[in-house]
């Protein structure tokens, strides 16, 4: 309002109304309904925030609730949106941001989380990943090693082998050393006092032969592994065989399936031309029809209206979207699909009842605003892209443009 007093004395704001009050500021988790200065206006008038959906941060008598904002698929929330402040994003491990906001005033991050570079192995992370800034990778220098690929991970020191422990493999910049305490001799080796000529040397065992052969332990082990690969064998063909008769029993039981489908849209056509359940389910009992898959006779169509399903769908369906989501895929982010807005979501909110949860109401105000396209596939549509298919399985639905419902 153009005629508003501004003054100095006694007032926080500093601004008054025509009518001569000091325009009162909304606390902290309150944003303005109406303003001081609008039309008939005696003085600010404040509304709390809705949890989750909208915050407001600082006192003011001219600036709303603020909707929250919502975190991107690279980045994780450190702390959730309440009705006094925003919602704090951070950067998904292996994710920096680029040019992280350093404006403590502003509402949140001006730029997306790229992702951090990965040091492949011979190279270490010289400066880990972390939210802020990226890796930064160098070679592993001589007695240290790296042989995983990461962006937080630095080359390690070398293993060394224990006094009286042998190298097998020496360490590199990809790899440790390996060592081993069990000695190995070459085949130069043999006894000091030993004057016969041999290729290769054991050591003599402290023991006295007794006589004992290895000969039938090894037979035994033989016998076991060959009966292993002949059981091995015997129950892959079982398996193939049994997968074989799997799948011509799902072959049987979709032709089955088929049938079934044709004579439900035989009957959808029945009852357009005046016949009823009784007649129709007698005769696809007498023909056999239907007797064994009987799912698709429980679909409805998806131009059906949504008020028109039974009672109980209807309230199963609103009691799980009634349940409020951390990531807003309920009633709320069914309701931005359907092309309600964060104010229309506000009102919906305020106004409902415990008789009539928020799901039900948004249901009623979407079914009055546009009767057409208030259907059960409309709203089938609108939970996919919601990612909310366990709610719209609920709802078994089928397309059949010949056939309507009164009042669609």
């Amino acid at each position: 309002m153009n005629d508003t007093v501004t003054q100095t004395d006694g007032c926080m704001t500093g601004v008054y109304s025509a009518t001569g009050e000091c325009c009162e500021e909304c606390p902290i988790g309150f944003g303005v309904h109406r303003k001081c200065s609008d039309p008939n206006a005696t003085n600010t008038i404040c509304t709390v925030c809705e949890p989750g959906i909208t915050f407001s941060s600082v006192t003011s008598h001219v600036i709303p609730c603020q909707p929250c904002t919502r975190c991107s698929h690279n980045e994780v929330m450190t702390s959730a949106c309440s009705i006094m402040q925003d919602t704090v994003c951070e950067c998904a491990p292996n994710y920096f941001r680029t040019d992280p906001q350093t404006d403590d005033s502003a509402p949140g991050p001006t730029s997306a989380c790229s992702q951090c570079m990965f040091c492949p192995p011979g190279f270490g992370a010289a400066v880990p990943c972390s939210p802020r800034q990226s890796s930064q990778c160098q070679i592993c220098a001589n007695g240290t090693y790296s042989d995983i690929v990461s962006s937080t991970e630095g080359c390690r020191k070398c293993s060394v082998c224990n006094e009286g422990s042998i190298v097998l493999k020496r360490c590199t910049d990809i790899s440790d050393t390996v060592c081993s305490d069990t000695y190995i001799p070459s085949i130069t080796d043999r006894p000091q006092n030993d004057k016969m000529t041999t290729t290769t040397w054991i050591p003599k065992s402290n023991t006295k032969s007794s006589g004992f052969s290895v000969v039938p332990i090894f037979c035994t082990l033989l016998g076991l592994v060959i009966f292993g690969l002949l059981a091995y064998v015997i129950f892959k063909k079982w398996s193939f065989k049994k997968m074989k008769l799997r799948q011509t029993q799902k072959m049987t039981r979709s032709s089955s399936c088929h049938t079934d489908i044709e004579g439900n849209t035989i009957s959808i056509l029945s009852l357009k031309n005046g016949q009823n359940y009784t007649s129709r389910d007698s005769a696809l009992d007498r023909s056999g029809i239907g007797s064994i898959c009987r799912q698709p006779l429980m679909a409805v169509p998806s131009a059906m209206p949504y008020q028109q399903l039974p009672s109980d769908k209807r309230h199963e369906v609103e009691r799980s979207l009634s349940v409020s989501r951390m990531d807003g895929r309920d009633w709320r982010g069914l309701a931005r699909e359907l092309g309600f807005s964060d104010l229309d979501i506000v009102h919906i909110a305020q106004t409902c009842t415990v008789s009539t949860p928020p799901a039900r109401a948004l249901f009623i105000a979407w079914h009055s605003r546009d009767t057409k396209r208030a259907t059960v596939g409309t709203i089938v549509e609108a939970l996919r892209r919601i990612r909310r298919n366990d709610v719209a399985d609920l709802i078994p639905v089928f397309t059949y443009s010949a056939y309507h419902f009164p009042g669609s």
